[in-house]
């Protein structure tokens, strides 16, 4: 429950896919510029259903299309998972590849995710 798994890109789709099929539960997941492969279990009453899954998504990423990435999106909360999804742009432009801002959406992740076990 205190493992945090993540991604950039493919790493994301991949990282999904192994946090969603982890037989345990993970203390959350952070995927940058990704979405949920059509392969991949959505279990109702999953291991990771109460594990916080954060997304961050850039508005002009035409490699990872927002329809690919809603629709996953979507299945993950009909099936009653815990989805952050933010669509925000880059203030470098640079849409799917990502830099400067990549460490300020994961910190803010960490900080939503680890703020709960630091406050006991």
């Amino acid at each position: 429950e205190r493992v945090i798994l993540g991604g950039k890109s493919q790493g994301c789709c991949t990282a999904l896919d192994a946090a969603l099929t982890f037989p345990r539960p993970l203390g959350g997941f952070i995927g940058l510029v990704g979405h949920l492969l059509g392969c991949t279990p959505v279990e109702p009453n999953g291991p990771q259903r109460s594990a916080p899954l954060h997304f961050f998504h850039e508005p002009d990423d035409h490699l990872m299309r927002w329809s690919w990435v809603r629709h996953g999106e979507k299945r993950l909360r009909d099936a009653g998972y815990l989805v952050r999804s933010r669509r925000r742009p880059d203030p470098e432009t640079h849409s799917h590849f990502i830099q400067g801002v990549e460490g300020q959406w994961i910190r803010s992740a960490l900080r939503s995710i680890c703020r709960p076990h630091l406050e006991r």
